[in-house]
């Protein structure tokens, strides 16, 4: 899915439900900046997929209609590390994105400090263990959990 593809089908969701996008009850932080997502990736040694940062810069991390999307910015309520450092107790193999409300996480799997496009599954019952998710890439993720009911 190319990014205009998936602005046409958010602004579609956006359309439909636009209470669900914005209002009293929909808590999301500021849009990140290129330059700010630049130098978070050098602090943190890390790449992170060019969807999740469009998205970022785009739409900004926290509540998006039937998900909420972490952030990788430490300085956030909705960062990411708090998440990272619970589950990995200093691990680096995943870096969590979002939630499913159970203690179970979707992730980008960490090779080197580089993030895959896809979306890995990292389940609670299983020690946090790595499985594949049915997510190409988060694009994927986001139009198929966070805008579909």
């Amino acid at each position: 899915m190319t990014p205009t593809e998936f602005e046409a089908a958010v602004d579609a969701a956006i359309e439909r439900r636009p209470e669900a996008f914005e209002g009293e009850f929909v808590r999301r932080a500021p849009k990140l900046s290129g330059e700010r997502l630049a130098e978070i990736e050098r602090e943190r040694r890390i790449s992170l997929p060019a969807e999740y940062k469009h998205f970022l810069t785009r739409y900004g991390a926290g509540d998006f209609q039937f998900t909420d999307v972490s952030s990788p910015d430490p300085d956030s309520e909705w960062s990411l590390w708090v998440d990272y450092d619970y589950i990995l107790d200093g691990e680096s193999r995943l870096l969590p994105f979002a939630n499913n409300g159970c203690g179970d996480y979707y992730c980008f799997k960490l090779d080197g400090g580089r993030c895959s496009r896809e979306i890995w599954w990292a389940d609670h019952e299983q020690g946090y263990e790595l499985s594949p998710s049915e997510y190409a890439d988060f694009y994927d993720f986001i139009v198929r959990v966070a805008l579909t009911p």
